[in-house]
């Protein structure tokens, strides 16, 4: 398990979260058994959680590591539930890796991209005969190559290419 030494971030961690506080966030049933105010204080990866994260588990094949499990809790499918071992709580959900993306968003809000982060200002290259719906972000460095078709509210990075008639977003 990790030390909170080698827990390294670019972003603000939030939380902690009551167990019950994910399991609305998410969708997800926690077990009726479960200490619903007990604390969440992160989120890792299958591989290297501990007793205050939580993880999740898509498919049987990971199931040999959930088994063996160090999780606070866990968001998985109905059928793996009870493959978990008892220090770890069920957090059931048809839909473990989107749950765990919203428990990612809850404690690295800043993490989520709201318009350029470059600083700059400037346009990227674009080709004359590329278009652009309305409420598009391209940060400086990027390049867009002829015919590209970019939707409404798409964000293309710094230095990003997209090569000649792609449509996106």
């Amino acid at each position: 398990y990790r030390s909170a030494m080698n827990r390294q971030t670019f972003f603000k961690r939030r939380g902690p979260f009551s167990l019950a506080d994910l399991a609305e966030l998410t969708g997800a049933v926690l077990e009726s058994d479960a200490d619903q105010a007990r604390q969440i204080d992160d989120v890792a990866p299958l591989t290297d959680c501990g007793a205050a994260d939580v993880t999740f588990v898509i498919d049987r094949r990971r199931m040999d590591v959930a088994e063996k499990l160090n999780a606070g809790a866990c968001f998985i499918k109905p059928e793996f539930a009870d493959r978990l071992p008892d220090r770890t709580v069920a957090l059931v959900t048809p839909t473990p890796e989107s749950a765990f993306a919203m428990a990612v968003a809850a404690f690295y809000p800043d993490a989520l991209r709201h318009g350029p982060r470059t600083g700059a200002s400037g346009y990227g290259v674009i080709d004359d005969t590329a278009r652009q719906e309305q409420d598009t972000v391209i940060e400086a460095g990027a390049v867009i190559g002829a015919g590209v078709e970019i939707g409404a509210e798409t964000l293309i990075c710094a230095n990003a290419v997209v090569c000649a008639g792609v449509r996106i977003g």
